[in-house]
């Protein structure tokens, strides 16, 4: 979902997936299924909802599927405040993304 909201997949997914620190379950609200993924507290709790976004759909999109393309797409999608954002979040990302972030967060 959260590469999605991104424009990085054009993939819609048909189930909402939540990323949280408590117990992975399923939820059901109406005819909607709603499933809540366990990840450590690192993973979940950024300074920035952003941050938190684009890790998660970093890791969805996988370290293989990375490119220049998807980076390019980000800083230029995202502002100059979520940008800078990332640099602080840095640490909570995996190593892998390390690079593409700081590349995204250069100002231009």
């Amino acid at each position: 979902m959260a590469a999605n909201l991104l424009s990085l997949s054009e993939q819609v997914p048909v189930r909402a997936i939540y990323e949280t620190d408590g117990p992975s379950r399923t939820v059901k609200v109406g005819s909607q299924t709603i499933q809540l993924k366990h990840r450590p507290p690192r993973q979940v709790r950024t300074a920035s909802p952003m941050s938190n976004l684009v890790f998660a759909a970093l890791r969805s999109v996988g370290k293989a599927n990375v490119n220049e393309a998807r980076v390019a797409h980000l800083c230029e999608t995202l502002s100059a405040k979520d940008r800078a954002a990332l640099l602080k979040d840095l640490p909570l990302a995996p190593a892998w993304m390390h690079p593409h972030l700081r590349f995204i967060a250069t100002p231009r």
